[in-house]
């Protein structure tokens, strides 16, 4: 018989442990609803309300300076801590700032209400792979309650249920703010910056006709347009997405805008979308003279290059903040600053470089050839980049899908399909789409992928981030598959409808085409042509898409051959021939 070993408890013992359970059960609930309370900091926009406040490593006066905000900055806020914020700074780091002189607020870009496009499935859950709940008609307004990933979350019927928002449109009268009407606040802890900040720009009256200018469109469910460039300016009105302006001058991120029923004012730059032309930017042109220009220069710009395969990136570096303004057409560019530039320039036949105007504050750069080019400014607006070079596609912003590879419910990736030999579809497509991506950033473009080996991206998601990021063209890449072994080629997919003017019909055409021809010519297999198909990844796609499906796994021989590097290799290669002959005409 096995020993058994009795503890026995005085009833004063017993009592004290229920206490400490019930005390335990207590702490438990206080800290639920303690981080359930919590403010949602990931969600707050923290803005400096002074000139010149200290950014510091830790939360303390204590803690060394690693930087100086100035007023208007907003941050990310990721907490609080003993009378300090925590903000995302510089780089992505985290670092801290005093709360006396950072004003919060949410920042949510969640909308109240939303309208569907067309027809639009409302599903169980945020993805394609949960049920069908039923099927929205077209224009119908839902209340929205939240948000997972790439999907609204809506009252639905007597329950709730989701939406990709690609497919909806934020209702107009319910949107959320893009920026923040800031509230004025005590003069800050500190330091003055060591360069002196640009003059506020000022609203300005000018017609839009007074100077070359262009056509942008909002990029944001609501934007403010104020009466000066900054976020302390007054709300004069809002915008909402995809509304036309006329852009005429640019200062510090800033554009100043005539709304086509003709008001004026200025809007935050990011915001701000621009129709692409044969030039690889979306040149702004500006006044002859800009508005800046003065008889004394602000600073000085140091020039350096660095050769590049595509051709040359400039990069000036100011002393302090560059305003500029430029213009440009498909053999020139013309940089006008308030500050005198200096520095060394290519030598170089086919691009001529010079610095005129009375103050040196003018850089020109001209080409015999059709120039591309793209302008980028740092965040604290001391580095302006300029990319440029005679391939076209040089500041492009391309989005490559590597097909499949989606994680199921189950944890496996999505393998597309398999070769008898066992090779799979999404391995295949991943390594051709990161050659692609070298072949294209060696031309000068910049490419994104949406995924890596794996991906939580249904196969319904591909296209969001590709809308998101304004990317220029999309292209899926696939491996094709048959129930007959002896079918084989290449074929490119597409989806354009005649007469719905959610998609540029002629650009799709002719991106489809382009990378068609490319591929042949670079893969040498047979054409199996050009097909239009209602793809998920097509069909949400807000910018021209194409879906090649560079050879057919079920194929013995082209199984082979996608097996190995050199074919891969030649695919990529088409696929980067055929983007830059599409961008030569678009």
């Amino acid at each position: 018989m096995p020993n058994l070993t009795f503890v026995i408890f005085s009833k004063g013992v017993i009592f004290i442990i229920k206490k400490l359970i019930v005390f335990a059960q207590i702490l438990a609930a206080v800290a639920v609803i303690f981080l359930f309370s919590l403010p949602a900091f990931a969600e707050v926009i923290g803005v400096v309300t002074g000139s010149g406040v200290n950014i510091r490593q830790g939360p303390g006066t204590d803690h060394p300076v690693i930087g100086v905000a100035a007023k208007n900055t907003a941050y990310p806020v990721l907490n609080k801590k003993d009378g300090w914020y925590q903000i995302r700074y510089a780089g992505g780091d985290p670092a801290w700032i005093s709360a006396t002189y950072l004003s919060t607020s949410q920042n949510s870009d969640l909308p109240q209400q939303i309208q569907t496009n067309g027809k639009v499935n409302v599903r169980s859950g945020p993805g394609t792979n949960y049920d069908v709940l039923g099927t929205a008609a077209a224009n119908t307004a839902y209340q929205v309650v939240g948000e997972d990933g790439y999907w609204y979350k809506i009252a639905y019927g007597s329950g709730e249920g989701y939406v990709a928002k690609w497919l909806v449109s934020v209702k107009e009268g319910a949107p959320a703010q893009t920026d923040i009407q800031q509230p004025s606040a005590p003069q800050p802890d500190t330091q003055q910056p060591s360069t002196p900040q640009p003059a506020d720009p000022g609203s300005g009256g000018q017609s839009a006709a007074a100077s070359g200018a262009t056509t942008g469109y909002v990029n944001t469910s609501v934007l403010n347009l104020r009466d000066g460039g900054s976020v302390s300016a007054n709300i004069v009105s809002k915008l909402y997405q995809d509304a036309k302006v006329t852009v005429y001058k640019a200062v510090n991120g800033w554009y100043q805008v005539q709304t086509d029923n003709g008001l004026n004012g200025w809007v935050d730059g990011k915001y701000i979308r621009f129709p692409q032309g044969k030039n690889s930017v979306q040149t702004m042109k500006s006044a002859e003279t800009p508005a800046f220009a003065g008889t004394a220069s602000q600073g000085t710009i140091q020039v350096a290059y660095t050769k590049k395969d595509y051709g040359y990136r400039l990069t000036l570096t100011g002393d302090t903040v560059i305003c500029y303004t430029y213009k440009g057409d498909a053999k020139a560019l013309r940089i006008d600053t308030d500050m005198t530039i200096k520095g060394d320039f290519p030598n170089d036949s086919a691009v001529q470089f010079s610095v005129g105007g009375s103050l040196k504050n003018q850089l020109n750069i001209a080409c015999d050839s059709s120039m591309y080019y793209r302008l980028s400014a740092s965040a604290d607006g001391k580095v302006l980049t300029v990319e440029l070079g005679l391939n076209p596609l040089v500041g492009r912003l391309i989005y490559l899908d590597p097909g499949h590879a989606a994680i199921s419910n189950s944890g496996e990736p999505d393998p597309g399909a398999i070769a008898a030999s066992g090779l799979k579809e999404k391995d295949v497509t991943l390594d051709i789409a990161l050659k692609a991506k070298a072949l294209l950033e060696a031309k000068g473009a910049t490419v994104e992928l949406s995924r890596g080996e794996t991906t939580t991206l249904t196969l319904g998601d591909r296209a969001y981030p590709a809308n998101m990021m304004g990317a220029d063209v999309l292209v899926s890449i696939h491996c094709n598959s048959s129930t007959n072994p002896s079918v084989n080629g290449t074929s490119v997919w597409y989806y354009a409808p005649e007469g719905n003017s959610a998609y540029d019909r002629e650009k799709v055409l002719s991106l489809t085409k382009s990378l068609q021809n490319a591929l042949l010519a670079s893969a040498g297999r047979k054409n199996y042509g050009i097909y239009e198909a209602n793809f998920a990844v097509l069909r949400a796609s807000t910018m021209p898409a194409a879906l090649v499906e560079t050879a057919f796994l079920s194929n013995e021989t082209e199984a082979q051959l996608l097996g190995t590097d050199s074919f891969r290799q030649k695919l990529a290669e088409g696929i980067a021939e055929g983007l830059s002959q599409y961008f030569s005409v678009f």
